[in-house]
């Protein structure tokens, strides 16, 4: 315990209401109004918070899972200039410290292909208004719906499908980052520019939450048990 450490809230006994585990969970359905304020500065470090439960009737209450991950692609903008060109993800979550894999399909086969990743997809970017008609290089009805801040290039298989591989960094700092995608390639009978587009897509990285928790039984208790991601669910009335 630090130096700053304080107790907020006396032993006592609180009521908690009825719990169907069938019925899904509450947003913060427990309510325990603290005895005395506290203060706390972010810049100074983590905020620790100590829970001691000297007793409790038989049961248990879900409060303390911080991990939900839902990283479908979210697709926005135009549609493609190419029917059937598009990008999918070939991993179910797309979590920080893992791997991800992203699939262009639907180009012509030995087609090359460019994955095109960035953060910016409104606004002006090169000289040009996202979304760029590119009709004015002669590809009428494609678009440029994101910033080009990185690029990766394949060629495209018989059935006109290219993988792009990657290993996202294990950082916490990670979840919720976003990037911008979209699918270029090559197909001379097209248009003029003999290039075609698809819809942009955004990722969104999700995993594990910066948070975590130490539990033991007893109070006196020298060694506990360390789960990363994991911690009570908790909203704190700011003042």
């Amino acid at each position: 315990r630090g130096a700053d450490f304080g107790q907020v809230f006396a032993q006592k006994w609180i009521d908690l209401p009825d719990s169907d585990p069938l019925s899904g969970a509450s947003d913060f359905d427990v309510r325990i109004p603290l005895d005395s304020p506290f203060v706390y500065d972010s810049a100074v470090g983590a905020l620790l918070l100590e829970f001691v439960v000297h007793e409790q009737p038989r049961g248990g209450y879900v409060l303390d899972s911080t991990y939900t991950c839902d990283s479908p692609l979210q697709y926005y903008g135009p549609p493609g200039c190419a029917p059937g060109l598009e990008i999918v993800s070939m991993t179910e979550q797309i979590v920080w410290g893992n791997p991800l894999v992203l699939r262009i399909r639907g180009a012509q086969p030995a087609a090359r292909t460019l994955l095109l990743l960035g953060r910016q997809n409104t606004g002006i970017w090169s000289g040009m208004s996202l979304p760029f008609d590119a009709g004015s290089l002669g590809a009428p009805g494609c678009f440029l719906a994101t910033s080009v801040d990185a690029a990766q290039a394949r060629v495209a298989n018989s059935v006109g499908a290219a993988d792009f591989g990657f290993n996202i960094p294990f950082d916490v700092a990670l979840n919720s980052f976003e990037v911008n995608l979209q699918a270029l390639s090559a197909d001379s009978g097209a248009n003029a520019l003999g290039q075609v587009t698809s819809q942009a897509a955004r990722l969104r990285i999700c995993g594990f939450e910066a948070v975590g928790r130490v539990f033991a039984n007893g109070l006196q208790t020298a060694v506990g048990y360390r789960e990363l991601g994991v911690a009570p669910i908790l909203g704190l009335n700011l003042n």
